[in-house]
């Protein structure tokens, strides 16, 4: 469901307010509750490029205010506000920040959405999006003067993620514009739900038509194999130019979907993904073309067709930094992930690396090159990196971590190019990532030796949820976001040897008044006898003379052990920040909770039970106060673990489901179904369809068991989750209501996969709490 968490990631980011800022000396911590408020309205650094100006003497990043973020209703399963800004850019700010001083302003001062800043070669401007004056427009950031201008009046229509590109020494600028010819409100209506057909055939009646057999239409309007789901549907948009002295717009690219694009970097030539759609209906089976197109305006050039994504509706590619390249990630039907090569200037393809190698998934990350372009290079399995020598094709691996997890390679802060950033002229790279124990690490990687040199391992989780690390001009600094549970994500910066550290960053104030829990990585063995870990997350104030109401966070597939730094644990919404539990005298454990295909619902129970009996056995849990949350899939596995055991006397479920058949056959009001691809094709379930593996559809849902259920259960979901389809909640509510047993539904109105809203988190923090302390904190 990776999906459905990067849209949880989009819509609850926040951000910041006021004008200036530098690090302050914080008063004196309380130990008292966590209040909701304090969590829900705080700042953060949002999606989006953290960049160094070329010399290096500041820094540019995206933040985001949730106050200023309001509910987009019924629309909340789109990708783009009515004024065609992303969801993630809603509430956004740019600001600056001194890296020498580390005197920060928000040089957007909160008007409009203000995301995607870009700057300049010369370091004289940022480029970046803003709606202020109604539409999202390209803008420009004099540093000189300190004021910000309208560049042109074109309309910009950037999807989630898409960077304003200067080319041409500065004097032009890549951007995705709105569709010549067509209006606001005319490309808004292409984002809706579009089934088959809708008409009327009686004056009174509206009828929807949906054709199993009818071939939707292509973009030249012939039949295609192919449909089309919102997040291809919001890519839709026109490539152009945009002149950096009279703001004219040039069209290069008409009638596609780029759902990545880049120009060279000489700017010769514009490279983009068009999305075609999904085969069978399956948002797993993304297939795109790749298509190269002259900067000066000619007729774009096909290189490669129907090109099956690496696992989403994604397309990772990346130019080599001499543009003779463009490499990208693909997905065969058998066999690993595989990297190809495009010859930029015949289009001639092949594969980086012969078989036998590494999958090349490459945890969702672009190709990285050297900065030679003689090489590639790749993160395997989380614990190793290899290089691939172009001129040889050859899989080579470089150096095994097998006591780290690798999360990112740090690249240089200057470029579009997916390079990575050398403190040595290119001899090593630094990577960062957590150890067995849960710390934080930075890693130096020796590319010729392959020896690895630890720079830091420190109680702290660096990068945050989105990987914010960025190397100098000069290689001699790194920027990066550090956290750790008694302390919000904030930017700091470090020599290269990590001797020295600074604070850069000081959003939240107000969460520095409060004590709060501590964590620590525990370990135990499953009930298959696998060595598992989790973070436990202790509360504020504990002492070992005392039990404690035990809370388990769980989520399939997910190493919790390696968060166990993370400020509240989960990063991805702020209302499972769990020091909110902490703060309120509960301990929290995030299991590991390794899956495989075919028995995820056992799996769960063998994963997370040992577990629990350990923090017993350890004298911090009482056994008789335990309680369970999940959402999504962490949802199911709530499910699942109230039909198995009757340990927990609280649960909730947050846009979950029980029934894996309904939800296989789930439908969006254009047709859609989400969860296909999930149950056929996502690495932690792969069942197959219904009718190949019906006893495992059978025995892995929790909806035909729940007549074991014993625990009193909440379940929350939003009306218009695009995801997790809200009838998958009703029948579990429906169910339970019919066992007689003890359930209560929240159904919050035009919310999506995500509660959006802030007043409906807060109304959501509430009742999380209510829930929690009726069933584990009275007698």
């Amino acid at each position: 469901m990776r999906r459905a968490l990067s849209i949880v990631v989009v819509i609850v980011m926040l951000a910041v307010g006021a004008s200036a800022q530098s690090v302050e000396i914080q008063p004196p911590r309380e130990l008292r509750p966590l209040s909701a408020e304090d969590v829900l309205s705080a700042v953060s650094i949002a999606s989006g490029p953290l960049s160094f100006s070329p010399d290096g003497r500041s820094i540019t990043y995206v933040v985001q205010d949730p106050r200023r973020t309001k509910a987009l209703g019924p629309s909340s399963g789109r990708m783009m506000s009515e004024n065609g800004v992303p969801i993630s850019a809603l509430g956004t700010d740019i600001w600056l920040t001194d890296t020498g001083s580390g005197v920060s302003s928000n040089f957007t001062k909160g008007h409009g959405n203000n995301w995607s800043p870009c700057w300049s070669p010369d370091g004289t401007k940022v480029a970046f999006y803003s709606d202020r004056t109604g539409a999202p427009r390209l803008w420009l950031y004099e540093r000189s003067t300190g004021e910000s201008r309208q560049l042109s009046a074109v309309i910009v229509r950037p999807s989630d993620g898409d960077i304003p590109q200067w080319i041409d020494h500065g004097t032009r600028i890549l951007t995705k514009i709105l569709p010549e010819g067509e209006s606001l409100p005319g490309a808004n209506a292409l984002l809706e739900s579009q089934p088959s057909d809708r008409s009327r055939v009686y004056p009174d009646s509206v009828v929807t038509i949906y054709r199993a057999n009818d071939h939707p239409q292509n973009d030249a309007g012939n039949p295609s194999e192919l449909s089309q789901n919102m997040f291809t549907r919001a890519r839709r948009s026109d490539l152009a130019l945009i002149q950096v002295g009279n703001g004219a717009a040039e069209t290069i690219a008409h009638g596609f979907r780029p759902a990545w694009y880049s120009a060279s970097p000489n700017g010769s030539v514009v490279a983009f993904a068009h999305a075609k759609g999904q085969r069978q209906g399956n948002n797993y089976r993304n297939v795109f073309d790749l298509m190269l197109v002259e900067a000066g305006g000619k007729a774009t050039r096909n290189v490669a067709s129907d090109i099956p994504s690496s696992g989403d509706d994604s397309f990772l590619a990346s130019f080599s930094p001499d543009g003779q390249w463009i490499s990208y990630i693909t997905l065969p039907a058998d066999g690993p992930a595989d990297c190809v090569l495009i010859d930029v200037r015949d289009g001639a393809q092949r594969q980086a690396a012969r078989l036998p190698h590494p999958d090349f998934a490459n945890q969702y990350h672009a190709p990285h090159w050297g900065a030679d372009s003689k090489a590639l290079y790749f993160i395997v399995n989380s614990h190793e990196i290899w290089r691939v020598p172009v001129d040889l094709g050859v899989a080579q691996k470089i150096a095994a971590v097998t006591s780290y997890t690798i999360a990112g390679i740090v690249p240089p802060g200057t470029s579009l190019t997916n390079s990575y950033w050398s403190p040595d002229q290119g001899r090593s790279m630094v990577v960062q990532g957590v150890d067995q124990a849960g710390q934080g690490v930075f890693l130096k990687i020796d590319l010729e030796t392959g020896v690895v040199t630890s720079l830091i391992a420190a109680d702290q989780s660096f990068g945050g949820s989105w990987n914010l690390l960025v190397g100098s001009p000069d290689g001699a600094s790194i920027i990066y976001g550090s956290e750790d549970p008694g302390h919000s994500l904030e930017l700091w910066t470090a020599d290269t040897g990590f001797r020295h550290s600074k604070q850069l960053s000081q959003l939240n104030p107000q969460l520095g008044r409060y004590v709060y829990g501590h964590s620590k990585v525990v370990q135990w063995l499953s009930a298959d006898g696998e060595l598992l870990r989790g973070a436990l997350l202790l509360p504020s104030g504990y002492t070992e003379d005392r039990k404690y109401p035990l809370v388990v966070f769980v989520y399939p597939g997910n190493q919790g052990s390696e968060v166990s730094n993370r400020f509240g644990l989960f990063g991805f919404a702020p209302y499972f920040n769990m020091q909110l539990l902490a703060t309120r005298g509960y301990a929290v454990l995030y299991p590991d909770c390794p899956v495989h295909p075919g028995t995820i619902m056992q799996d769960v129970a063998k994963a997370v039970l040992p577990g629990v009996n350990k923090i017993i056995e350890l004298g911090i849990a009482d056994p008789a106060r335990l309680g369970v949350i999940g959402e999504s899939f962490g949802g199911y596995a709530t499910l699942s673990l109230i039909v198995q055991t009757r340990r927990f006397k609280a649960a909730i479920m947050y846009a979950g489901l029980g029934n894996l058949i309904s939800s296989y056959g789930e439908m969006g009001d254009d047709g859609s179904s989400y969860l296909i691809g999930v149950w056929e094709n996502n690495s932690r379930t792969r069942f197959g369809s219904p009718w190949i593996a019906r006893e495992k559809y059978l025995e892995n849902s929790p909806v035909l068991f729940l007549d074991r259920v014993e625990t009193p259960l909440l379940i929350v979901h939003g009306s218009k989750d695009f995801a997790v389809a809200p009838f998958l909640a009703d029948e579990i509510f429906v169910d339970l209501r019919r066992l007689g047993k003890t359930v209560v539904y929240a159904k919050y109105e035009g919310e999506g996969h995500a509660i959006n809203s802030y007043h409906n988190q807060l109304d959501f923090v509430g009742r999380m709490v209510a829930w929690l302390d009726e069933y584990l904190k009275t007698n």
